[in-house]
């Protein structure tokens, strides 16, 4: 088994005055890069769970489910910090150290993004319609930077050039969507492509809307018909609340001590595992929604443990829209995420996982997404406390009422055995 590994590195961001007799397309793609500036500021007082679902073929035709990787990630210093879920201190830079083998790589919750911003040329696509509403595509390109983007593989580590588009929202101007590949890959990197994918989205955490990434792809295509190819999802994003130092790992070799916001403090009482929670949509959801938009829904019954009570019928469950976007002309895509409950006793975080949902003709579960590396299913249920399905229609309602069944995790272990 190889081990892959993708490596970014951030460059700062400076701030440039614009004037006014530019063209209307260099205008629009400045406040752009203003308005994802300022998101990115505020990036390292926020941390999200990152769930990894990797696949892999050596040889053969398709790709094959290798495991399912969960870190906890934050960004700081210039660089990616992980962590196993749950965790008080992020002590590696180098996701690699958390599994034994296979592609995972870093960049896509901010380095990418900085880089890109900061380093790349631009030049003005066009409008393109993206989930369907109006879009502003720009193409981008730079050459091979050491300290930009780099590629490591067994034997072999070096600087690659970046291409690619990005699409932001032609009405708000929030970016929506960076794909990037690979370029000019020097001949002593034994790979044949490189490409990377990050889908946006506003969320409200702490009274605060910020644009976070909602999911990637990655996939890295090697000599001899290997290939990797991973998908993430990134949810439970949460705020850190004060600020104080934490030492990033023990060992003589740990980077140095960094002053950064401490981790958010545990809930009251953090929901027991195995318990089933049936959440009542209240909030209706229909195809003029926008991502990021709060939704809330409540607790059909009582939840209890050993006799006592964990929250009451009626309970509010706090969440927002994650995904609404076009599968194809009849067909919407829908995701929702719900993250906390309310109720008398305290606000609890809500780490469960979907067993059932208010299915019919127009509502699908599951789904097969079509990617560079081919036909993978992916199976977004499997995210802490996210439901992802199809709808079917040129328009759609979702009504308060509509039903999700979940069974509570409990503490979330870091990685899934791989399938068979």
């Amino acid at each position: 088994m190889r081990a892959w590994r993708i490596l970014g590195l951030s460059l700062a961001l400076t701030a440039i005055g614009v004037p006014q007799d530019l063209p209307p397309e260099v205008i629009r793609l400045a406040r752009i890069k203003d308005r994802v500036r300022a998101d990115l500021e505020h990036l390292p007082t926020y941390t999200c769970l990152e769930t990894i679902q990797r696949f892999q073929r050596e040889g053969s035709a398709h790709l094959g489910p290798l495991d399912t990787v969960q870190l906890e990630v934050f960004f700081s210093g210039g660089h990616e910090w992980f962590g196993a879920p749950g965790g008080r201190t992020m002590s590696h830079d180098d996701p690699s150290g958390f599994v034994a083998s296979g592609m995972i790589g870093t960049g896509n919750f901010g380095i990418a993004l900085h880089n890109i911003l900061n380093n790349a040329r631009f030049t003005y696509a066009g409008k393109e319609e993206r989930n369907g509403k109006p879009a502003e595509k720009y193409s981008f390109h730079f050459d091979p930077d050491p300290g930009a983007f780099r590629i490591a593989v067994p034997g072999a580590d070096a600087p690659v050039g970046e291409q690619g588009f990005l699409w932001a929202d032609a009405k708000t101007l929030d970016l929506i969507r960076l794909e990037y590949n690979a370029d000019e890959i020097p001949a002593e990197l034994p790979i044949i492509s490189q490409t990377s994918s990050v889908d946006y989205g506003n969320v409200s955490i702490g009274g605060r809307d910020i644009l976070l990434p909602q999911r990637s792809d990655e996939d890295l295509l090697h000599p001899g018909n290997i290939e990797s190819f991973s998908h993430t999802e990134f949810s439970q994003c949460r705020a850190y609340e004060t600020e104080t130092t934490i030492h990033f790992g023990d060992g003589p070799d740990s980077p140095p001590q960094t002053t950064a916001p401490k981790l958010p403090p545990a809930p009251p009482a953090r929901i027991p595992a195995m318990l089933k929670v049936t959440v009542e949509l209240t909030t209706p959801m229909t195809n003029q929604d926008v991502v990021g938009k709060l939704i809330e829904g409540r607790a059909s019954t009582s939840v209890s443990s050993k006799g006592k009570v964990i929250f009451p019928a009626g309970a509010i469950v706090h969440g927002r829209i994650r995904r609404l976007e076009r599968f194809d002309e009849n067909t919407w895509i829908i995701g929702l995420e719900f993250t906390e409950v309310e109720s008398p006793g305290g606000t609890q975080l809500f780490y469960a996982d979907l067993l059932g949902m208010d299915t019919s003709k127009l509502l699908k579960l599951r789904h097969t997404e079509t990617t560079k590396a081919g036909k993978v299913e992916i199976k977004l249920a499997e995210v802490p406390g996210v439901t992802a399905f199809f709808v079917t229609g040129q328009t759609f309602i979702l009504p308060p009422g509509f039903h999700t069944i979940w069974r509570t995790r409990g503490p979330i272990r870091g990685l899934t055995p791989r399938a068979q």
